[in-house]
């Protein structure tokens, strides 16, 4: 809640303080605490209508820089998972590449094993045949 408090002394100045410590003194023309009145109270709430729009604005940009904080922290992070992703899919093109060439010496020893067991039969073929 804003407080708005206005005084009057007896030599016809007006104080009137706002929130955050803005202090208006006035002197009346006249001298009287009703002309005055209606004169700084019209100030008092153009100041209280600027402090409100200063803090509007300060809240804004506090909100503001709150957000950009927050994308650049999520940028961040997802720069640092998009290069841990990257290092985990180069980790495991490696490993399929060991895989399939394991794979391949593999098949190529059964070749050379079945060609030579084939070898070995026509072999024993020929010889049981001679």
């Amino acid at each position: 809640m804003r407080t708005l408090s206005i005084g009057y002394s007896t030599a016809g100045a007006v104080d009137t303080v706002i929130p955050g410590g803005l202090h208006f003194p006035e002197v009346t023309a006249l001298g009287s605490p009703s002309s005055s009145r209606s004169f700084s109270g019209v100030r008092a709430a153009k100041a209280l209508r600027e402090y409100e729009q200063e803090n509007e604005e300060k809240i804004k940009q506090e909100q503001q820089d709150l957000e950009l904080k927050h994308n650049s922290t999520l940028k961040q992070l997802m720069r640092e998972f998009n290069t841990q992703l990257a290092q985990k899919e180069q980790e495991l093109e490696v490993t399929i590449k060991e895989t399939v060439n394991k794979a391949q010496d593999v098949e190529d020893e059964l070749l050379e094993s079945h060609q030579e067991e084939t070898n070995q039969l026509l072999k024993k073929s020929c010889q049981e045949r001679l």
